[in-house]
């Protein structure tokens, strides 16, 4: 499992595979720790919106089963809110 955390909203866990996941689509290294603060918070979420410019909303997997876009969805709205609060997001295994 995968924690997120910032002032900027309530801890997500995550599958160690999703937080991967989301960590690439990100623009990050999947490492079992690090930190999104200042510039990097507003490139992470750059580089997600490049990616579904890109590819597209979907991952190309089961209809039934939740999609990338879901899974990050939480996440995404933590990054904004840390941006917005000035504050850094960390995230380490749990």
């Amino acid at each position: 499992m995968i924690r997120f955390q910032s002032k900027a909203g309530a801890d997500i866990l995550m599958l160690q595979a999703h937080a991967d996941a989301v960590l690439a689509a990100l623009g990050r290294e999947c490492a079992p720790s690090g930190i999104f603060e200042g510039d990097g918070l507003a490139a992470a979420l750059n580089h997600w919106d490049q990616r579904l410019e890109s590819d597209g909303p979907g991952d190309g997997a089961d209809d039934d089963a939740p999609g990338i876009g879901q899974r990050a969805w939480p996440l995404l709205q933590m990054l904004r809110r840390a941006q917005d609060a000035r504050v850094p997001v960390i995230w380490s295994s749990s």
